[in-house]
């Protein structure tokens, strides 16, 4: 359980949590400077979301496993189909977060999820030229399924490095522990 997990062990974590329509995203940051990184990030998670049901990702070039995507309510999505892509679709939202002060909805970037290329052979490559197309002149981070079983889904986060992330003693806080 969240009250549970040992704040002075998982010092470094990070976390950013938004609701956006009908799914959560919840971004985790930690481990930077562990040899043990991998480890430490997938137990911090299976920690944090205990028994929910909840879909993972990370950077789909597997070079920063200390930066996991967390999205609960993937399946409830609905997904668009792109204009220009017959066999993809997308969903596209923008990441705000409402100022405990002023009230207002402060954006911090986008999240975009890209689906398709299913019964190709170079999907991988087709989604990449899709994605390179799409996010053209962007900053963004790309990451894929944790378990590198499903690379037709793609999440795109724009502004990833803006985001108002709280430390676990904040979060837990938030949540009333």
């Amino acid at each position: 359980m969240l009250q549970d997990i040992r704040s002075d062990y998982y010092s470094d974590i990070k976390i950013f949590e938004v609701t956006i329509e009908n799914f959560t995203m919840t971004i985790v940051k930690g481990g930077f400077n562990r040899p043990d990184c991998i480890n430490y990030m997938n137990n911090f998670v299976s920690l944090l979301l205990e028994r929910k049901l909840y879909n993972e990702y990370i950077d789909w070039r597997l070079n920063i496993p200390q930066v996991r995507v967390i999205i609960e309510g993937i399946n409830d999505i609905v997904f668009t189909q792109m204009r220009d892509y017959a066999d993809v679709e997308y969903y596209s939202h923008d990441i705000s977060v409402r100022d405990e002060i002023t009230g207002n909805n402060i954006r911090y970037g986008t999240i975009t999820f890209l689906r398709g290329g299913f019964g190709r052979i170079d999907y991988v490559k087709y989604l990449n030229g899709i994605v390179a197309t799409q996010m053209q002149g962007k900053s963004y981070n790309q990451f894929v399924e944790i378990h590198l079983d499903n690379y037709y889904l793609r999440v795109l986060i724009e502004g990833i490095n803006n985001l108002p992330y709280k430390t676990l003693e904040e979060f837990k806080t938030s949540k009333g522990l």
